[in-house]
C-alpha cells in the first residue's frame, strides 16, 4: 500500500544517491508506474459498482484515499488510523460526505493497547520493533513515544456503523505486522468482502508480527484466492524481501 510504496521509494533513492554523490548527481523519487498498477487494481475491484464501499484499515494520513476517490468518485469510505498525529492530518483533509475517519486500531478483541510511535510515522505499529529493523529502517523505527489507543473488532464497529449487512467491495489492511489480528476480528465481515488488499510480511521487523502463511490460511479458509502481488520492500544489504502487498479475491 502507500506505506510500502513510500518505503520502497525512500530506501531505493537513498541507496542510489549515496552511489552518485561523488559525481555531484542526485535523483528524485519516481513511482508513477508502480502507483498506476495500484490504480488498475482498484479499478478492477470497483468495476461495475457505482458506489463501492471501501474499508481502509491503517489509513495513515489518507494517501490511499486519494486513489480510492480518483478511481471511484462515488465511493463510501471508512478509514481507520490509531496514531493521533496521522489521524489529525487525515481527518482534516478527508472527513466529510462519503468519508468517515475513525481514530482507532482494529484487532481481534476490544481493548486498549499501547501504540508505538516511531520516527517515521509510516512504521508506527501496535508491535515493538525487532532486532531485524536495522536492515531496513535507516532510523525510521527509533521509538519516539508510546500512546494508549482503542482497539476494536471490525465486526463490532461495522454493526455500530449500520454496515453489518453491506457488501464491502475492497478491504485494505496495512497495519505493520498486526494484520492477522485484524482478520480474526473481522471473520463475519469477510463473508461480505469481494477483494482484500493486505500487506504481508516475509521477514518481519516487528516482534510478534504475523507471516504470509498465517494470512493466506485465514483468507483461503474464508473463500479468497490470491490474484496478484504488488510491490516489494527489500533489505538490500542482505538481499532479503521484507514485505509486499497481496490482492485476494472472493471466489
Amino acid at each position: 500500500m502507500k506505506r510500502l510504496l513510500w518505503k520502497i521509494g525512500n530506501l531505493g533513492k537513498r541507496a542510489i544517491n549515496l552511489f552518485l554523490a561523488p559525481l555531484g548527481v542526485q535523483i528524485s523519487r519516481r513511482r508513477r508506474v508502480l502507483l498506476n498498477e495500484y490504480d488498475d487494481m482498484y479499478k478492477e475491484a470497483f468495476d461495475g459498482v457505482s458506489r463501492p464501499l471501501v474499508i481502509d484499515i491503517g489509513a495513515h494520513v489518507g494517501e490511499t484515499i486519494d486513489h480510492f476517490v480518483k478511481c471511484a468518485p462515488g465511493a463510501t469510505i471508512l478509514a481507520f488510523e490509531p496514531s493521533p498525529e496521522s489521524f489529525s492530518i487525515m481527518s482534516e483533509r478527508w472527513a466529510g460526505v462519503g468519508i468517515t475517519c475513525i481514530n482507532m486500531a482494529l484487532g481481534e478483541r476490544n481493548e486498549e493497547m499501547e501504540f508505538n510511535v516511531y520516527n517515521g510515522s509510516v512504521t508506527d505499529s501496535l508491535l515493538s520493533s525487532s532486532a531485524g529493523r536495522d536492515e531496513v529502517d535507516q532510523g525510521m523505527m527509533k521509538l519516539k513515544k508510546k500512546v494508549k489507543v482503542s482497539v476494536r473488532r471490525l465486526d463490532d464497529v461495522l454493526q455500530e456503523q449500520g454496515l453489518a449487512g453491506k457488501t464491502i467491495d475492497l478491504l485494505k489492511i496495512d497495519v505493520q505486522g498486526f494484520e492477522d489480528r485484524v482478520l480474526r476480528g473481522a471473520l463475519q465481515t469477510l463473508d461480505r468482502v469481494r477483494y482484500v488488499l493486505i500487506e504481508v510480511h516475509l521477514n518481519p521487523v516487528y516482534e510478534g508480527s504475523c507471516l504470509v502463511d498465517q494470512l493466506c490460511y485465514i483468507l483461503y479458509g474464508k473463500g479468497f484466492r490470491l490474484q496478484r502481488s504488488l510491490g516489494c520492500l527489500m533489505a538490500e544489504r542482505i538481499h532479503r524481501p521484507i514485505s509486499t502487498d497481496f490482492l485476494f479475491k472472493k471466489i
